[in-house]
């Protein structure tokens, strides 16, 4: 719910019992740490078991972007460690909507972050921020741009990793 509380935004969880009702488990989420009005949950993505959830704020930071982590422990969540953004905008600070899009492993150790309006060295527009989780600390591995982009090509505007997190 990324307009949530006037633009704070906010991501809930539902879980399904063995009758086949979905029911909220526990408040909603807000990360954080956020710049202003994040826009949390403009994506979401949940590892395979369930117990790890990236939720996106494309608008942090007056729309740098950022990505939080929450992590369940005994059908409670937490937030694990800061936002995560990601580096490497070329021309000046940089609107690039992190967050836009974003993708876990199966295993929920590796996260893809898009953010659409980055600004690359070529002076096209859009990436991907590749994260990974050592334990419990997030660090960022590698911006990723696809090669011969015409023109304002979005990338990053969505996303999918693989199970083992290996390709996006």
């Amino acid at each position: 719910g990324p307009a949530d509380n006037g633009g704070e935004g906010a991501a809930w969880v539902f879980v399904r019992d063995l009758s086949g009702v979905w029911s909220q488990e526990g408040l909603k989420l807000v990360g954080t740490g956020a710049t202003g009005n994040a826009g949390q949950g403009q994506s979401c993505a949940l590892a395979a078991d369930g117990n790890t959830l990236a939720v996106g704020g494309s608008e942090d930071n007056a729309g740098i972007g950022a990505t939080w982590i929450f992590v369940r422990v005994v059908a409670v969540w937490s937030q694990q460690g800061s936002p995560l953004i990601g580096t490497g905008d070329f021309g000046g600070p940089s609107v690039a909507h992190q967050g836009t899009a974003c993708s876990l492993s199966a295993d929920g150790n590796t996260l893809a972050a898009g953010g659409p309006d980055a600004v690359s060295v070529s002076g096209t527009f859009g990436a991907l921020w590749i994260f990974a989780r050592v334990g419990l600390v997030w660090s960022e591995e590698q911006r990723l741009e696809g090669s011969s982009p015409v023109g304002n090509s979005k990338q990053g505007c969505a996303c999918s990793l693989s199970t083992d997190g290996s390709k996006v």
